[in-house]
């Protein structure tokens, strides 16, 4: 295998069937920084297969198409036919725009505005609720390589899956405000909620745990939230008792995982999982 991938996690239940994966829907997250998939069986809402592949030293979106490739040549059970699919990509960049300013012939100029792109970078819109878009940038190299290796593919940025989701679970809340924490190897995302209102979303590239910490804690003086009563929701790949995960609870004192949706079943597949891990890619299938 290609020396840019190592692979993390690959596990199936014993009722997955290779033969019926039309029948079966495939969730995908690519980014930079790695590759992860899960097959569900929509009947009775279970996971079937789970795998995951880091990605080291990829330098842009020609760099990662190609990586894809190499994968894709190497997973014979990734070309085969299956009832959906769905993509969940990690963009370097993106904005949130109210539906009352968004025009559909003008996203390259609301990009040009926000971010920088590359000439070569397809401008997409994905709708969260009905009325917001966000905004962002995918390398034209990945639109042409889903576009052979999954036409038909609805591809969606993490942070649609974030806001949608998690607001829902703001409404639930006891608390007015609830920040949430998304933790990845090398990213994370914290979105603060009033009731179902965003107050903030922000995505940050991070090193260290203190890295980390800086921005939380900088979000928090920011809205003037305080760090005594304002739950921390946690989720992503860190679970209680990890040293990021102790080093929160120094600052923030209401520190809560959020948990599986009850609605699936997981099998044995997520059984060393932390309770939030994978929660964009589980959850991409109820973002129709």
């Amino acid at each position: 295998m290609d020396s840019h991938i190592v692979k993390k996690t690959e596990v199936f239940d014993k009722a997955f069937l290779s033969g019926n994966t039309r029948y079966y829907r495939l969730s995908i997250r690519f980014a930079a920084d790695g590759f992860s998939f899960l097959i569900l069986n929509p009947e009775n809402k279970k996971f079937l297969y789970r795998a995951e592949y880091s990605f080291y030293g990829v330098r842009d979106a020609r760099h990662l198409s190609y990586i894809l490739d190499h994968l894709f040549s190497t997973l014979p059970l990734l070309n085969k036919d299956f009832d959906k699919i769905d993509l969940l990509f990690r963009p370097s960049y993106q904005t949130l725009v109210p539906k009352v300013l968004y025009d559909e012939s003008r996203k390259e100029d609301i990009a040009r505005l926000n971010f920088p792109f590359e000439e070569e970078d397809v401008i997409l819109a994905d709708a969260v609720r009905d009325d917001i878009y966000l905004v962002f940038p995918v390398g034209k190299s990945l639109i042409d390589f889903w576009q052979v290796n999954a036409p038909g593919a609805t591809m969606h940025s993490t942070a649609k899956v974030m806001l949608e989701c998690l607001r829902l679970l703001s409404m639930q809340s006891t608390s007015p405000q609830n920040v949430f924490l998304h933790i990845e190897e090398r990213h994370l995302d914290i979105l603060v909620f009033k009731q179902d209102d965003v107050l903030f979303f922000n995505s940050f590239r991070y090193h260290t745990p203190q890295d980390l910490t800086y921005y939380l804690l900088y979000v928090y003086q920011h809205l003037a939230l305080d760090t005594q009563t304002v739950p921390l929701w946690l989720l992503g790949k860190i679970r209680k008792g990890d040293p990021v995960y102790e080093l929160l609870y120094r600052y923030v004192k209401n520190v809560r995982p959020v948990k599986r949706n009850a609605g699936f079943e997981y099998s044995y597949l997520f059984e060393k999982a932390g309770e939030g891990e994978e929660y964009a890619l589980i959850h991409l299938s109820l973002c129709e």
